[in-house]
């Protein structure tokens, strides 16, 4: 994104909205960053290259456990 990364959108955004539902697709891999993503309220980090099939895993998983 040109004017901010993924992680400054999440923050932004849970900033505004702390319900907010966030999941992060990024082609970096490092734990750090998922660490980070999770403590700040983002949902679920999704790491490129991946399937169709794990993003509705994804979703399931997030919206089934809010049943």
């Amino acid at each position: 994104m040109p004017k901010m990364d993924g992680m400054k959108a999440a923050r932004h955004i849970l900033r505004h909205d702390e319900n907010a539902i966030i999941f992060i697709c990024t082609a970096m891999g490092q734990s750090h960053l998922k660490e980070e993503a999770q403590k700040i309220g983002v949902k679920e980090f999704i790491v490129k290259p991946f399937q169709s099939s794990d993003i509705l895993q994804t979703i399931h998983t997030v919206f089934g456990s809010q049943e």
